[in-house]
C-alpha cells in the first residue's frame, strides 16, 4: 500500500489526499492459505503485549483470494474486470503444462480485455509471470503466448520479451554448437532467467520514466543477482537512486 502511496505522491505531489487500496492477497500456494488474514495476527509476540500497546498495532485486515479451490469456469464468471480475471487464471494455471493452450479457450477475455484501459499492462504483467513462476518455459511457448494474446500485433512482435527472446534463443543455439549441447542449454537457461529478471525491473521503473542512459546502461549489463537485489529494492523505492545506490 505504500508502495502506491508513493508512486501516486509521484505522480502528483500536490495530492492532499490518499487514494483507497483494497488490500488483497492472490494466493497460489499449493496447499489453502492458512495464516492470520489481519497484520495483527502476522506479529511475533502480539498476543502477550499489554493491551495498552496492543492497541496501538496496525489493525488491517486483508482480503485473501485464494485460487487453488476455485475452478477456472468460476474466475471466468467471477464479477471481476477481464484483466483481472485473466490474472487469475494464469496464476492458478501457471503450473500446468497445458498452460499455452488454455489461452485459446479464453480468447473471448482476451478481446474483453482489450478494450479495457490497463489491458496492455495486465497482458506484459502476466507475460512475465509467466516467464518467472511457470517450470522452466520455453522461448517456443512464451512466443507463441505472445501471439495467442496479441489482438494488438505491433505491441506483441516488438515486445521487449518478444525480441530479447528471440535475440537470446539465436546466440544459444549458436553457443550450443559451438560448445555442445548440454552446455547449451544450461547457458540458454541462464539467460532467459537474466532476460526475465531485466524485463521485470524496467516494468518496476515505470514511475521513473524515462530513464537515464546510464541506468539503462547498468541494467542491460547486469548479473542475475543484481537484477533481482534491484528488483526487491524497487519494490519500495521513491527515487532510482534508492534502487542503485
Amino acid at each position: 500500500m505504500t508502495k502506491l502511496w508513493a508512486l501516486e505522491k509521484l505522480k502528483n505531489p500536490r495530492m492532499e489526499c490518499l487514494p483507497i487500496v483494497l488490500p488483497m492477497v492472490l494466493s497460489n500456494a499449493e496447499s489453502c492459505w492458512t495464516v492470520p488474514t489481519n497484520i495483527r495476527g502476522l506479529l511475533s509476540g502480539y498476543h502477550d503485549l499489554p493491551s495498552s500497546i496492543a492497541t496501538r498495532m496496525p489493525h488491517l485486515p486483508y482480503e485473501v483470494r485464494d485460487l487453488r479451490p476455485m475452478t477456472n469456469k468460476q474466475i471466468m464468471e467471477a464479477n471481476h474486470s477481464a484483466s483481472f480475471r485473466l490474472l487469475m487464471l494464469t496464476m492458478r494455471n501457471v503450473r500446468d503444462p497445458g498452460l499455452v493452450a488454455m489461452f485459446e479457450e479464453w480468447r473471448p477475455l482476451l478481446e474483453e480485455a482489450n478494450d479495457e484501459p490497463v489491458g496492455l499492462q495486465a497482458k506484459r504483467v502476466l507475460l512475465q509471470y509467466v516467464r518467472m513462476a511457470a517450470p522452466s518455459p520455453s522461448v517456443e511457448a512464451m512466443k507463441k503466448m505472445e501471439q495467442v494474446l496479441g489482438a494488438q500485433r505491433e505491441w506483441i512482435e516488438q515486445s521487449f520479451v518478444w525480441r530479447e527472446s528471440k535475440k537470446e534463443y539465436v546466440r544459444g543455439r549458436q553457443e550450443g554448437r559451438q560448445e555442445g549441447r548440454q552446455e547449451g542449454r544450461q547457458e540458454g537457461r541462464q539467460e532467459e532467467r537474466i532476460v526475465s529478471w531485466r524485463e521485470f525491473l524496467l516494468m518496476m521503473l515505470e514511475p521513473f520514466c524515462p530513464l537515464p542512459e546510464n541506468v539503462l546502461h547498468r541494467v542491460h549489463e547486469a548479473r542475475a543477482d543484481d537484477l533481482m537485489e534491484w528488483t526487491k529494492r524497487a519494490r519500495t523505492a521513491t527515487s532510482l537512486g534508492e534502487v542503485f545506490g
